[in-house]
């Protein structure tokens, strides 16, 4: 069995989707009996860490959505299907299925999640929105089976297509690299030093986009802090991405913490890497992820994996990670997300037993070798077909 890997959101230093590709084909090319070709963006000549697998290299860079992607999509993948002659094309970066393709492969889709159908519409301009819109529904509507990685992102596909046959629908949960030892306390000293973080401090990692609700997270925090006498920081880590929406949001964020007199209590880090993050997160008070939707929320899990506790928004996808582990808020008011950061410091012994009692659920549900597992037999289902 020949399948062909949607891995254009691969990089050097893959994050979101390219880490779950990377991470899923770390455990699918274990399978001998199964050939793999990976479709890269221009510049990616091998899958970093397996670089025995056959690639096929575009001519382009990637794009989340737009004409070019469309174009790419719609115009040159069927050709790359007819030369390659794959059994199955498995589409990783929820929609990219074209009109006209042969009719004989199998096309799968795994989506992430819906969000440029909800009102957190955003890192696209409008002639990319007709873009997504035309290729969302060609996607959901043409693809031999859809994997949903969550049951929020499932509920959110009967909502916004109802009419898609449940047969067609399947879940698989995204891996967790979960790690073997956590930090030491030497090693979580020379990361702070190196970020100039000198007092007890609340962790964001993630993207900035409008959603991920990062100003109102400063002003719950500063709110917070300000009872305490600054006691605390709050540290933001992300990538930093010259997208119009993100780049207003962080401008915003900044003009807050300049005219608020925050510079030493809120710290903007930008990029860190998987080793810095993770530890980071091993020596922060809490978590703290209020975005107001989100497909997945890795970072809680990753949180709870280094043994911290988490403070998380109520209504999405992380309640279905976290369960009962986990401290909410509401992300729409200040004064509640306030409220939670002093909850979690009255009551953080009880939350991080809570942390560290849920991991070995979360291991279980959420491991590479288990999804990879469940992939497998669909591509077998696929190809029987």
């Amino acid at each position: 069995m020949k399948i062909l890997i949607d891995g254009r959101t691969i990089t050097e230093a893959s994050s979101g989707v390219g880490y779950v590709v990377i991470s899923l084909l770390r455990e699918l090319s274990k399978q001998k009996e199964l050939e793999f070709v990976v479709l890269t963006r221009k510049g990616v000549s091998k899958v970093p860490g397996l670089p025995k697998l056959q690639t096929y290299e575009m001519d382009r860079d990637y794009q989340f959505v737009g004409f070019n992607r469309f174009e790419f999509e719609q115009h040159h993948l069927p050709h790359i299907v007819r030369s390659l002659n794959p059994d199955i094309i498995h589409l990783t970066d929820s929609f990219g299925l074209p009109i006209l393709r042969d009719k004989s492969k199998k096309y799968l889709l795994t989506l992430h999640d819906l969000i440029p159908m909800t009102q957190y519409r955003e890192l696209m301009t409008k002639i990319g929105g007709i873009f997504y819109d035309i290729s969302i529904r060609l996607s959901v509507n043409g693809a031999d089976r859809i994997v949903c990685i969550s049951d929020f992102t499932k509920k959110d596909l009967k909502h916004y297509f109802p009419n898609v046959d449940d047969s067609r629908v399947e879940m698989v949960h995204n891996g967790v690299d979960f790690v073997s030892k956590l930090p030491n306390q030497e090693k979580i000293k020379k990361i702070l030093n190196k970020f100039d973080v000198s007092r007890p401090y609340f962790f964001y990692v993630g993207g900035f986009s409008p959603r991920k609700n990062t100003l109102n997270l400063i002003k719950a925090f500063a709110e917070f802090n300000k009872k305490h006498n600054n006691k605390y920081q709050l540290i933001l880590a992300g990538r930093l991405s010259q997208k119009p929406d993100i780049v207003k949001t962080i401008a915003k964020m900044k003009d807050h913490i300049t005219e608020n007199n925050l510079e030493t209590t809120v710290k903007l880090l930008g990029y860190v890497s998987a080793e810095e993050k993770l530890t980071l997160l091993a020596g922060a008070t809490s978590l703290t992820y209020l975005s107001y939707y989100e497909g997945f929320g890795l970072p809680v899990i990753e949180a709870f994996s280094m043994g911290t506790p988490v403070i998380t928004s109520t209504d999405s996808a992380m309640q279905e990670v976290a369960g009962e582990s986990a401290l909410y808020a509401d992300p729409d008011k200040i004064d509640d997300m306030s409220r939670a950061f002093q909850v979690m410091v009255d009551q953080h012994n009880i939350y991080a037993e809570k942390a560290r009692v849920i991991v070995s659920v979360l291991k279980n549900k959420y491991n590479w070798a288990k999804a990879a597992k469940q992939y497998i037999i669909l591509y077998q289902k696929l190809y029987e077909k």
